[in-house]
């Protein structure tokens, strides 16, 4: 017995060590930045962001931190701990890496464009890359929703600290089927969607394409507004994808109106969203 207790523990230490030898080893780099500089805590906290977030997927190791400096030391690349892409994927390759993964924040006025991408160290060519324009004090928010979308992971919408984000905003579910308030009127320049909530169905997680581009999602046991900057006035294809149900595309003509709601009710195949007139 104590033989065969042995054998199965020593089977499930072989197969953990496999496991973990399976999983892509990845290279995360400081971001670098164009336009106003970005400080060191914030590079910082955009680089932790990305590398838990692609630990907490269960598929990758993170290369330490120390390993990524020993070797830019050793190579005498620069001290700073910015690089571009052909030198993230020299130094990847040297600390035996399979990927490596940089982030670029471009700021301009008070909006930053976000560039996350994946780099193959062995064919040096980029295998993913998502790129988001988010509100500067909503930055450090986007960076792990941005990396699970790269990752092709589900994203969870956490509230903005900005009123203009262009993301989720979502109120607090109720224990019966409610309508909330809507929302305070678009701010300038912006188009708001309002989803009213419909508590019963708390597992129906809701997408919303605009032009073919993500601009929020969230669960339907919540009320939640999704406001974006209108770039031209006119007719927006506006796209909603929820789970297990199917997919309803509208034309919104931002001339006649600029916030729209949304109202989840039967319809004739069973329940759908439906445009209030």
């Amino acid at each position: 017995m104590k033989r065969m207790i042995f054998l199965i523990s020593l089977l499930l230490l072989a197969q953990h060590l496999f496991a973990q030898e399976e999983k892509l080893r990845v290279a995360v780099f400081d971001p670098t930045s164009s336009g106003a500089a970005i400080d060191e805590g914030s590079k910082v906290a955009v680089r932790e962001l990305v590398s838990s977030t692609f630990v907490n997927t269960g598929k990758y190791n993170i290369v330490e931190r120390s390993l990524i400096e020993k070797v830019m030391k050793e190579q005498e690349f620069s001290n700073s701990g910015v690089v571009d892409d052909t030198q993230a994927t020299e130094i990847g390759k040297l600390a035996g890496a399979h990927k490596v993964v940089i982030s670029v924040i471009s700021q301009v006025g008070g909006r930053n464009m976000l560039s996350i991408k994946v780099i193959d160290v062995k064919t040096a060519t980029i295998d993913q890359q998502k790129t988001k324009i988010v509100h500067a004090n909503d930055l450090l928010d986007a960076v792990e929703p941005l990396t699970l979308e790269l990752l092709g992971m589900p994203v969870i919408v956490k509230p903005p600290t900005s009123p203009n984000s262009g993301t989720v905003k979502e109120k607090t579910p109720d224990v019966k089927p409610v309508v909330p308030s809507p929302p305070n009127t678009a701010s300038e320049g912006d188009i708001v969607l309002y989803f009213a909530g419909f508590s019963s169905n708390k597992n129906l997680v809701a997408r919303i394409f605009v032009d073919g581009t993500l601009v929020g999602n969230g669960t339907l046991s919540q009320g939640f507004s999704v406001s974006f900057p209108e770039s031209r006035a006119g007719i927006y294809k506006v796209r909603i994808e929820w789970s297990s149900i199917g997919t309803k595309t509208y034309d919104l003509d931002t001339r006649v109106k600029k916030r729209f709601e949304f109202e989840y009710v039967r319809g004739g195949f069973g329940y759908e969203f439906r445009l209030k007139k």
